[in-house]
């Protein structure tokens, strides 16, 4: 984009539309460098719109399913559906996707965990209900 601004400006003595070209290249330079974490605010403040302004999300593990709350919304989903984990400084985020399943990630935050024993704790058991080394321990 900035050499076809370079080439509307100096070659084609076009001013204006060196202007367009140039504001394209910033446009795609931010999207290019930025516009994930651009469409992550976006989707965070909708969040917030449809929940409110605290967003509350408990994690209950059953026998064979996890149900996930979010304020008034609900969904759960089966141990058999967490194909791997990713481990961040302050959180496990376990990627829920089986074959003919849209993948996506849960994210469970190590705060919410009282003791290492804890962690320690929660990685055998999804390794046990998965019947998968998901967790290497």
């Amino acid at each position: 984009m900035y050499i076809l601004c370079a080439v509307a400006f100096f070659y084609l003595r076009l001013p204006k539309l060196c202007l367009v070209f140039f504001g394209f290249g910033i446009y795609f330079t931010f999207m290019i460098f930025c516009g994930y974490q651009f469409s992550e605010w976006i989707n965070f403040r909708r969040m917030k719109d449809e929940y409110g302004p605290a967003i509350t999300m408990i994690l209950h593990f059953q026998q064979d399913k996890v149900s996930v709350r979010v304020n008034e919304k609900s969904f759960a989903f089966k141990y058999s559906s967490i194909s791997k984990v990713y481990e961040t400084d302050d959180s496990y985020i376990l990627i829920l996707g089986k074959k003919g399943m849209v993948e996506h990630g849960q994210i469970i935050f190590k705060q919410g965990f009282t003791h290492d024993a804890d962690m320690d704790e929660f990685k055998r058991f999804i390794n046990k209900k998965t019947k998968e080394t998901i967790f290497d321990l």
